[in-house]
Formats: C-alpha cells, structure tokens, sequence
C-alpha cells in the first residue's frame, strides 16, 4: 500500500479534473484546520484514550488522527489547569532536596518564570503566554505525525507529564 500526501486544493482538483479511484492509494489530507493527534498526545501527555475522551466530553470533532483546529483553545485551557496544579503540587508538597523532582520543578521554574520574579512562589509568577506558546508549538508541530516512544522524550515537558505531581490531586 502506498501512502500519499496532499493538500486539499489539490485532492480536490485532482478528484475534478481525473475523477480516478485507486483501490490500493491511501489518502491522508493535511488541512491547516486540524492537528495531528501525535503532536497533542506529545503536548499533553495524554493517552489516546484520554485525548479522544477529553474531544467527546467538549464536544470537537475528530476523525482518525487528525482533530479539528477548533480544540486548541480548550486544550490550552485544560493545559493551564494541570500546570497550575502541577506547580501548586511542587509548592505544597515540599520536595525533597535534591530529588529528581526538585530538579525537575527548578527547571521548569527557570525557564517559565516571570520577568523580574527569581523566586516562584505560586503560579502568578510563572509565565503563562510562554508556556501556552511552547504548548501551542507542540500541538502545531508538523515533525512527529506519527506515534514515537513517548517515555523516551527527554523534554522538559514530556518528564513533567511523567511526573508524580502533575498527576497528583490533593485536597484542600
């Protein structure tokens, strides 16, 4: 089976003009309305499952591995809600010194931190239309269309996905 790749100007205008069927071509469309499902599972950390979950609970559509362009501002709604409870998390918890956590956590604050602000001390000082655009880059990202090894991404932000607290839910 081969696999071809247009965009939909063309598809259309092929279909138009040759109105040719072939049984064994595979057609993946690539509209600049939709995203990759790849790209969001890499940018959320979200399973399959989870991401076609979230969809139908908002009620976007979907269609294989593409999602429409339309979820981007619930997912980085979403995306906000579990980096502030993964900062609360890091806050409240008390990481140990040392730990693999604390390092991760000072990471993340060195690079998301406020202009001015040095220390985080809560999540108004971290920058969220930084961190938004990095999340939004990496849905939007044309480089990994297809499923990779998710637990080997070395990332900032896929080891934060991995991480205990930005699973974890405390109750206050």
């Amino acid at each position: 089976m081969r696999f071809l790749e247009f965009d939909l100007d063309k598809l259309i205008e092929s279909v138009m003009d040759h109105n040719v069927w072939a049984n064994d071509v595979v057609i993946s469309v690539q509209s600049p309305f939709t995203i990759n499902i790849h790209a969001v599972r890499r940018a959320t950390g979200m399973s399959y499952r989870e991401i076609k979950s979230f969809l139908d609970s908002k009620g976007l559509s979907y269609s294989g591995n593409r999602i429409t362009y339309d979820a981007l501002p619930e997912l980085k709604e979403w995306y906000l809600k579990k980096m502030r409870r993964y900062v609360r998390n890091a806050l409240v918890h008390g990481l140990e010194p040392g730990s693999e956590e604390e390092f991760l956590f000072l990471e993340f604050c060195n690079n998301y931190h406020k202009l001015g602000h040095q220390d985080v001390k809560s999540w108004d000082d971290i920058d969220e239309f930084r961190l938004l655009q990095d999340f939004e880059a990496q849905c939007l990202d044309t480089n990994h269309l297809f499923d990779y090894d998710y637990w080997r991404d070395s990332s900032l932000l896929a080891r934060i996905h991995r991480s205990f607290l930005f699973h974890l839910r405390l109750r206050m």
